[in-house]
């Protein structure tokens, strides 16, 4: 599912896509979270509040912590 570019905040992005998979029946979701550090706390409460479960968290640094990309696992409950 391909999400174009927006102006709003990450979490809320983030959010609605998850809203949107479990609309559809899904019941693993896997985001891309990178660099923005910063907001990872934020998005990852916003996705929970959608009805998701952070289950596994796995954080790649490509050589430097300041470029770093996570892949968390989500459950859907």
């Amino acid at each position: 599912m391909a999400f174009g570019k927006s102006k709003e905040p990450r979490p809320v992005k983030f959010s609605a896509e998850a809203q949107e998979l479990r609309r559809q029946g899904a019941t693993v979701y896997t985001p891309k979270l990178s660099s923005s550090s910063k907001e990872w706390g934020d998005i990852i409460s916003a996705i929970e509040s959608a009805g998701w479960t952070l289950e596994h968290w796995s954080v790649w640094a490509n050589g430097n912590l300041m470029d770093a990309d996570a892949y968390p696992v989500f459950r859907a409950r």
